[in-house]
């Protein structure tokens, strides 16, 4: 206890001038293995090791579904992460292991935009090699990093967006292993063998569509991540959990929630959200990597479900402006990183067929979806 007071008091002034000195004394508190998890994201095997718990439950609640119960066999990228609190509870230690890409300095600040709330600023620390990262209404900073290893300050996870930053910056690290893959903002259905995109900004109904769909038996890849392999240009599943709002939704959907206990989490405006997990909604449909096919862009919520094919470019000035102020349209670590993967998100769908879609009852939408991507694959293979 006197630990954790004495810790709490350097926090609240100038904790990161020691970052150097608390990242050997957290490992020297800590010297032992925590509890060991593994998650199969994308192509990537994350080997979480932590002592703090929270960590650990986020992980689960979010990425449940992604488990990986046993150790990896295959190739691929294998990132090992270890999260360590110390003898204060207020301190989180993270460090990377296992890929050059899970350096945290390479991930810039403007890749947390949205869990921050747009509402902070990173620079140089006067620690050489660290830099600071603060949220503007903190009178401190609330991390410091230097290349595999940041400290976080777990104070003030309140006064962030989204809940639980430090599990969030532990899953951005591992995507941005994955360098052969364009992760996008977007639910991703396998509808008859065809990988679609269902593509659009926050509450615009893609989590409703993509249930409605997965409820008519088409496996669901994921409900708001998808990755592009750009060799293959296969949509491989990611199946995070899915944050469902209030709102209208398919029968066989609501049928499927009813009844049943859901945990649910509340964002900082005051949005509350029931986790759902797909593998537990729909047990019945697996999932595997899938070509992408077409694309469908949710233009508006309306009274009738419509479409309306459109070739996608920077010419169509109305898609391409909505898909560049959509800070998670693609994951990028830097501004000029983040604008060539929108170049190349518009390579990939300009060779596919894309739609506006107007949201209408989940039912019907889901129905024209079904029909739209059907006809498209009778007429190819014509």
């Amino acid at each position: 206890m006197e630990a954790d007071v004495a810790l709490t008091t350097e926090l609240e002034t100038d904790w990161w001038l020691r970052a150097p000195d608390l990242v050997r004394e957290i490992f020297r508190q800590s010297p032992g293995p925590g509890t060991v998890v593994r998650y199969q994201l994308a192509d990537a095997l994350l080997e979480l090791d932590s002592n703090y718990r929270r960590v650990l439950d986020l992980v689960r609640t979010h990425f449940g579904d992604c488990e990986a119960p046993v150790p990896w066999a295959r190739d691929g990228i294998r990132i090992r992460c270890s999260v360590r609190v110390g003898d204060c509870s207020v301190l989180a230690l993270v460090s990377f292991a296992g890929s050059q890409e899970a350096d945290g300095t390479s991930m810039a600040a403007d890749r947390f935009k949205y869990l921050l709330g747009r509402r902070h600023a990173e620079g140089p620390s006067p620690v050489p090699g660290w830099t600071l990262a603060r949220i503007r209404r903190s009178s401190r900073p609330f991390m410091t990093r230097r290349g595999y290893e940041a400290l976080i300050d777990l104070s003030q996870e309140p006064l962030q967006h989204t809940p639980g930053f430090v599990h969030r910056y532990v899953l951005n690290a591992t995507l941005s292993t994955q360098r052969d893959l364009l992760f996008v903002h977007a639910a991703s259905v396998n509808i008859h063998g065809t990988g679609v995109l269902l593509m659009g900004p926050a509450a615009s109904g893609k989590t409703t569509v993509a249930f409605a769909l997965a409820s008519r038996g088409h496996p669901l890849l994921g409900e708001e991540m998808a990755g592009i392999r750009l060799g293959s240009e296969e949509v491989v599943p990611i199946r995070r959990t899915a944050g469902i709002r209030r709102g209208p939704r398919a029968q066989a959907v609501a049928e499927r929630l009813e009844g049943r206990h859901w945990e649910t989490e509340i964002l900082q405006e005051g949005t509350e959200r029931m986790l759902v997990r797909a593998g537990e909604l729909f047990p019945d449909t697996g999932v595997a990597p899938t070509r992408l096919g077409c694309a469908f862009y949710l233009r508006r919520l309306a009274n009738r479900a419509a479409v309306e094919r459109f070739s996608p470019s920077m010419t169509h000035r109305v898609f391409w402006q909505r898909l560049s102020e959509d800070a998670i349209a693609v994951s990028g670590a830097s501004p000029g990183r983040r604008l060539m993967k929108l170049f190349t998100l518009m390579d990939v769908l300009s060779r596919r067929r894309c739609y506006l879609l107007d949201v209408g009852p989940p039912e019907e939408t889901a129905a024209l979806v079904e029909q739209t991507v059907g006809d498209e694959a009778a007429s190819d293979s014509r």
